[in-house]
């Protein structure tokens, strides 16, 4: 058997002890060092004065600085400790004390502050502004809605222009409604001696009248005769067109005029032969001079005597055939030409002939 498993299994084999080796002696302990010394802190200088006047041993007490070895070490401070040492080592009092805080708050101007923030004057003034604000406009929206809603605009009137025989520098319609024979003459008659005419110029006149169905119409020729004169003879009137004009033409005065036109040359010259002995009766109003008022004083039957048809004789003017009526001065009273086979011209002025005949001639309505 091994040696070595028979020692485990605790034969008798004896078992060798092992020689004991001498232990080897400890070295000697060497000395530890000494542990380094923390600095000292430095203790700060003691101020010895502030704001110029000497700060006795008590802040030097404060600081640690204790010259007196024998004061007893407080356990301690207080606030009032400190400051019943300071009065005792200044000397002072209470009274004191409160006599110099009198004075240095007297000596110190004292700042106000507000209790308010300072958000809030700003807030307070954006309220007043936008309060201001709101009442202005408020208040121009409400003076332009009176403004526009109080003054209405001007009634416009549209005169449209109505193509006459010839042409015109100016134009006036007149409203024939509820309009008797005496009240149309008076309204023509204050127009020839009132209007405003440069010289040479041609005034038109148009006449209306409303009707129920078709509203404003410009009155006809046939029309305006029947309420202008009584005497027309009923052939003129049926050969007689819807136009016509009423004129005044400036030149020796405002000189009236009326141009008809007709359908039959030979109808329309028998019925102006046959309405010449009431034709200056009944233009009497119209067609007399403004100065001249012999006619107009004259009863019905005196014009009867002094316009009948024996005073009426032929003449010529501008080359025209023309039908005359003068007094028996030798001035004219009134005249007409049948100027073509369509044209008939009535006025009391030989100049106003001339010049109306211009003016067709102008407007290529004589032929």
């Amino acid at each position: 058997m091994d040696p070595e498993l028979s020692q485990f299994l605790g034969g008798n084999s004896a078992t060798p002890k092992p020689e004991t080796s001498a232990i080897p002696p400890k070295p000697p302990t060497q000395p530890m060092p000494p542990p380094p010394v923390p600095p000292k802190p430095t203790t700060p200088e003691t101020p010895t004065s502030l704001h110029g006047q000497t700060i006795g041993p008590f802040f030097s007490d404060l600081n640690g600085n204790h010259d007196n070895k024998d004061a007893e070490l407080k356990p301690l401070r207080t606030y009032e400790g400190d400051v019943a040492a300071f009065m005792k080592s200044h000397g002072t009092s209470t009274v004191s004390i409160a006599t110099a805080e009198s004075q240095r708050r007297a000596a110190t101007p004292i700042e106000r502050v507000s209790t308010t923030t300072g958000e809030e004057p700003k807030s307070y003034t954006t309220l007043i502004v936008t309060i201001i604000s709101l009442i202005l406009v408020v208040g121009g929206i409400t003076a332009i809605f009176f403004a526009v809603n109080s003054v209405k605009p001007p009634t416009t009137v549209i005169v449209e222009e109505i193509k006459t025989l010839i042409p015109t520098e100016s134009q006036k319609g007149i409203d024939l409604n509820l309009i008797d024979t005496a009240r149309l003459k008076l309204i023509l008659q204050n127009e020839v001696s009132n209007s405003k005419i440069p010289l040479g110029s041609f005034l038109g006149f148009y006449f209306t009248q409303t009707n129920a169905s078709t509203g404003k119409q410009i009155l006809p020729a046939q029309q305006f005769l029947k309420l202008l004169v009584k005497n027309i003879p009923d052939s003129l009137l049926r050969t007689i067109s819807n136009d016509f004009l009423f004129g005044l033409v400036s030149y020796d005065g405002n000189r009236p005029f009326l141009i008809l036109k007709v359908d039959s040359f030979q109808q329309a010259y028998a019925s102006m032969l046959e309405w010449e002995k009431d034709l200056a009766y009944d233009f009497s109003d119209l067609l007399a001079y403004p100065n001249d008022t012999s006619v107009a004083t004259t009863t019905a039957s005196t014009n009867a005597l002094l316009f009948n048809d024996q005073l009426f004789s032929d003449t010529v003017i501008k080359n025209k055939d023309v039908r005359i009526l003068r007094t028996a001065t030798g001035r004219t009273r009134i005249l007409y030409s049948i100027l073509d086979q369509s044209t008939i011209l009535i006025t009391p002025s030989e100049n106003a002939f001339g010049k109306v005949l211009e003016r067709l001639a102008t407007a290529s309505l004589v032929r």
